[in-house]
């Protein structure tokens, strides 16, 4: 018998042992990590693999000389630290759902005993076993495997989200990179005619003609233009600067990046946009909106499991005793008296989460219906803009236009051409400013809508050590 109960004790040690799993030690070296970081460029080979692997995304050349807003958003899909960990907690919420559905473990108990003064031709022994057998009632198992579920739901659709938010401040910060190009462009075209204004002027003052006032002028306007230049050069850099932030690479790599032209017009793949089919879709279809419906649900859940929590679990205790050569059998049956306590407190703080969590919904849904509205105003506001200064940008082309031939015919002065040159500039810094709010504009209202989340890869993106599929 003491062999047979020591069989079962080295057995069930020797099971739960063989079922563990084992520590891996995985420090974080500093400097490695920093390494990696800098060695990033668009060479890597499973970022080609993982462009290559988006239907319609093989590009030509590797990699390509000009970069889509679709091919750059993919790039920062693939390194971007943010989405990185978003992907990690989804994996993290995932491993909560398996912490949810185990069942409790049984408890063995072996309480050994000697009777110091057993009658003669009977064992002293008497050992005895039991075994603690929790039986969950309520459906409380069931409930924290739907919290769980819905939890780990929420945490995909913000991975989602996550993933929209990149793209949206990609095309932000590729808009306004266009935007001073072509400011800083027309900016030189400005300069090099206030050059030739001040040429002529200075000539015009050895000849006695005009003023040194009127010189004077002249160059402070071309300072002040020139400092205007300088400005809009400091901000493409300090652009560039945020575009390396987004993409997760160098930034000296970023800085020779070039953006294929007409890329970056948002929208124009939904002709005759309509607000009121897009408001319901925004309202009811955007991933942080299924987020927080996932995490409403999560909160009804843990309400039902609080409640269930009201009804107390059963422990059977079957048990068996050897006393004293007597082989005894019992059955034991315990339950909390829930008496002094039924579990009000976290119902009622259940409760009040979820409401919470409802009133979290309306809140997001209020603000999706006025950005989107904003968003819509704006578009139209900045088309109107862009028509009346359409106008005006084609008289100022219009009148270059008729003065550079007078020049040549030789009726006209030179001056009244370059001055009307600076005029057709600044009518053209004012459109492209319009153009660069009605981009914005446009965008905004794509964020409000999240008009293709769908199609952005985020959940296919592999692992860079090992190549295994990452959440």
């Amino acid at each position: 018998m003491n062999r047979a109960m020591t069989g079962v004790v080295w057995a069930a040690g020797l099971a739960a042992l063989t079922a563990c799993q084992h520590y891996t030690p995985a420090p974080l070296d500093p400097s490695r990590s920093a390494a990696a970081l800098q060695s990033r460029s668009f060479h890597d080979a499973g970022l080609r693999a993982f462009m290559e692997s988006v239907p319609g995304r093989r590009p030509a050349d590797w990699p390509p000389r000009d970069w889509a807003l679709d091919d750059l958003t993919l790039v920062a899909l693939y390194f971007n630290p943010t989405l990185e960990l978003a992907r990690a907690e989804w994996k993290a919420s995932r491993a909560a759902m398996t912490t949810a559905g185990a069942s409790p473990n049984p408890v063995l108990n072996v309480t050994p005993g000697l009777s110091a003064n057993a009658p003669a031709g009977i064992s002293p022994w008497f050992p005895m076993v039991t075994l603690d057998l929790p039986l969950e009632t309520a459906g409380k198992r069931g409930h924290r495997i739907a919290v769980a579920t819905h939890l780990a739901d929420a945490a995909r659709l913000a991975t989602l989200n996550e993933a929209w938010h990149i793209r949206s401040e990609l095309r932000a910060t590729l808009l306004e990179d266009d935007l001073l190009l072509r400011r800083m462009h027309e900016l030189q075209r400005q300069d090099s005619a206030r050059e030739r204004i001040q040429s002529m002027l200075d000539q015009r003052l050895e000849a006695g003609v005009v003023s040194r006032l009127e010189v004077g002028s002249a160059r402070l306007a071309r300072s002040r233009s020139a400092a205007d230049l300088a400005e809009a050069q400091r901000q493409w850099r300090s652009g560039r600067s945020r575009l390396a932030r987004v993409l997760g690479l160098p930034l000296e790599l970023v800085r020779s990046v070039t953006v294929a032209e007409g890329t970056l017009r948002p929208l124009d793949r939904l002709p005759g946009f309509n607000l009121g089919k897009a408001r319901d879709a925004a309202l009811t279809h955007r991933a942080d909106v299924l987020a927080a419906l996932s995490t409403y649900a999560a909160s009804e859940s843990q309400l039902r499991l609080e409640l269930a929590k009201q009804y107390p679990d059963l422990h059977l205790a079957p048990g068996y005793q050897f006393d004293q050569g007597e082989h005894k059998w019992s059955l034991g049956l315990s339950v909390e008296l829930p008496v002094l306590n039924r579990n009000q407190g976290p119902i009622a703080e259940a409760r009040a989460r979820r409401d919470a969590e409802a009133v979290r919904f309306l809140a997001l849904q209020a603000r999706i219906l006025a950005d989107l509205e904003r968003a819509g105003d704006a578009c139209t506001a900045a088309e109107a803009q862009i028509e009346g200064l359409s106008k005006l940008r084609q008289a100022a082309e219009e009148q270059v236009a008729r003065l550079r031939a007078g020049v040549s015919a030789g009726g006209t002065d030179r001056m009244d051409l370059e001055l009307a040159i600076l005029e057709r500039g600044a009518a053209e810094l004012s459109w492209i400013e319009a153009d660069g709010r009605r981009n914005v504009a446009l965008g905004e209202l794509e964020d409000a809508l999240q008009s293709d989340w769908k199609d952005l890869p985020v959940f296919e993106v592999r692992d860079k050590q090992n190549k295994e599929p990452q959440p």
